[in-house]
């Protein structure tokens, strides 16, 4: 099974049944490695994560994979999402 086929099941058992996806695409996810346990904060080091981006009507999705055996997803519905900035990369999105 294809990264896209792997993203399309997982992401069909995220969203709602009157949902569907619109689009998606190949791209990357930078995460953070690790924290600081003195302060709570980002150590700087990002991994790329390679995955696939879809959105519905109602949320945004991400599913990647760091290794095979270890998939990352994410559902972010829209009204969670306060800010999107642009800058040095084309997309950032904060959910807090």
């Amino acid at each position: 099974m294809s990264l896209k086929e792997r993203a399309t099941k997982e992401f069909k058992e995220k969203i709602d049944s009157d949902e569907e996806i619109r689009e998606s695409i190949l791209t990357y996810y930078e995460c953070e490695s690790g924290f600081s346990g003195l302060v709570g904060v980002p150590n700087g080091n990002s991994v790329p994560i390679r995955g696939v981006l879809a959105y519905t009507e109602k949320s945004l999705l991400f599913y990647g994979e760091v290794f095979s055996k270890l998939p990352i997803v994410l559902h972010i519905p829209f009204n969670k999402i306060r800010e999107i900035k642009t800058g040095k990369q084309i997309l950032t999105i904060q959910d807090l």
